[in-house]
């Protein structure tokens, strides 16, 4: 979800065969991004991918397809909307096996004892989390200790 121009998805089959896939799903909100993505995957010959270009928080797939594995690669902070698209992401995993992964941007809570900030213990100073914070929302990037 958040899959952008489908760099991520390429440099998969660098690690595993992405031929061995059913399907994969990249989902975009960005037209001239699914754009790249689709030409890129047209290039490499992989008609188990599909592009939709549609909101994270409530896109569309098949009402009988469930999903092994949902991704989120620095695009969670980029999406308005981020809960509901959590919310979406969960709804399409297969019931118990199911694995949903985020990697995104972080900022820690200021009141939060250390321990509660990340896996680390590590809590961003008052000066790094207003100059972070400030210095993503001017690319449409929100970070937030909640998200």
């Amino acid at each position: 979800i958040g899959g952008g121009t489908g760099w991520n998805i390429e440099q998969m089959d660098a690690y595993l065969d992405l031929r061995r896939f059913r399907r994969i799903y990249l989902v975009d909100l960005c037209q001239p991004l699914c754009q790249v993505a689709e030409q890129r995957f047209k290039a490499r010959g992989w008609s188990n991918i599909c592009v939709v270009c549609q909101d994270a928080a409530s896109f569309e797939l098949s009402a009988s397809e469930k999903a092994d594995l949902v991704t989120m690669s620095y695009s969670l902070s980029m999406i308005e909307n981020c809960y509901r698209a959590i919310d979406r992401a969960a709804e399409l995993l297969v019931p118990d096996t199911g694995v949903l992964g985020v990697a995104d941007f972080y900022i820690s809570d200021a009141r939060a004892p250390p321990e509660k900030c990340s896996t680390s213990g590590y809590r961003c100073s008052w000066l790094t989390r207003v100059f972070w914070q400030h210095w993503f929302e001017l690319d449409h990037v929100y970070l937030h200790p909640a998200r």
